[in-house]
């Protein structure tokens, strides 16, 4: 299995939020669970995919709702996440490939940011 490493501080961790964990590579290429605030320089790391139990659960725990538009051949062009207020919070003009999962972890982030405030 070929894993896409980053060296701190570069990197996907330089966009995360501190309490984020991160598997930190040791110096005999074991994992080991670390939050990206305890990173120092020059540490190699990569972030773990979230798993689908993990998309489900945001949508479950923030009774959110996915509607797509589609064109008269049926197929979807655009989509929607909204909460259980009918409040859109992420739209998505144009569907490609991943944009559930994106719009899925920024709404999760702003919640959790909105929480920490």
């Amino acid at each position: 299995m070929i894993i896409k490493t980053s060296t701190f501080p570069h990197g996907p961790a330089s966009y995360q939020e501190g309490d984020t964990v991160v598997q930190r590579i040791l110096s005999n290429g074991r994992f080991l669970d670390t939050y990206i605030h305890e990173l120092v320089k020059g540490d190699e790391y990569f972030i773990p995919k979230p798993i689908v139990s993990d998309f489900l659960s945001i949508i479950e725990r923030m009774n959110l709702e996915i509607a797509y538009e589609y064109d008269v051949d049926g197929k979807a062009v655009s989509g929607v996440v909204r909460n259980e207020h009918s409040l859109d919070l992420y739209v998505q003009e144009h569907l490609y490939d991943g944009w559930l999962k994106e719009a899925l972890l920024y709404i999760n982030d702003m919640e959790t940011s909105e929480a920490t405030e």
